[in-house]
């Protein structure tokens, strides 16, 4: 049994922030951890920022993740990472989906959309964290639902050094998250990611 082990996953509203979290939730059961979570709502209905937060092991009482101490980080949308950066800890993995959302500031021209390049300086420097982009939201239309964008994210988990969720137990958590009929593309879009991962795991 892991003492602690903190994900925090991020985006806006619509991306599956919470369906995320619940994925990751159920697996932790099936794996047999103790599971704590709970959530962060902006205005997810208007593509406002939403962060969930998932908590595995014998020593987590509280729902929500301490600052400087997640283990990951999972961003379904660039700038969201920054938003929620504080509470990765040193060493920690940043994994953040390519495909930008810029926020209304932005649309109205009241401020400028980081590049990735500087988003990936500010999480490496400020923060002694390892960020890796992944271009999700490619891969999910790939599969015909741009909503997979969040299995594939969660697929890619696996391939992390020490993360503590087998991918059987995920697919497992998928039959209590998502409808049926939508399972089986969800698998597949676990493997997709873990495929992803895995052809750039080296370069961490």
């Amino acid at each position: 049994m892991i003492d602690e082990y903190n994900i925090v996953i991020t985006g806006v509203g619509g991306q599956g922030v919470i369906t995320a979290a619940r994925i990751l939730s159920w697996a932790g059961l099936i794996e047999g951890y103790k599971v704590r979570g709970g959530e962060i709502h902006g205005l997810s209905q208007r593509f406002g920022s939403v962060a969930s937060f998932v908590r595995y092991g014998s020593k987590v009482f509280g729902s929500t993740v301490p600052e400087g101490s997640a283990n990951i980080i999972i961003a379904l949308e660039p700038l969201e990472s920054l938003r929620v950066i504080e509470y990765i800890k040193k060493e920690g993995y940043v994994i953040i989906n390519t495909k930008k959302i810029p926020p209304l500031a932005v649309n109205l021209g009241n401020t400028t959309y980081p590049s990735l390049e500087e988003i990936k300086q500010i999480i490496e420097k400020d923060f002694n964290a390892k960020p890796i982009f992944i271009n999700a939201s490619k891969a999910a239309e790939s599969l015909g639902d741009p909503v997979l964008e969040n299995t594939i994210m969660i697929g890619a988990l696996t391939r992390l050094p020490d993360f503590p969720i087998r991918i059987s137990s995920l697919k497992e958590a998928l039959r209590f998250v998502v409808p049926e009929k939508k399972v089986d593309i969800n698998i597949k879009a676990l493997q997709i990611g873990k495929n992803i991962l895995s052809s750039q795991i080296n370069k961490f």
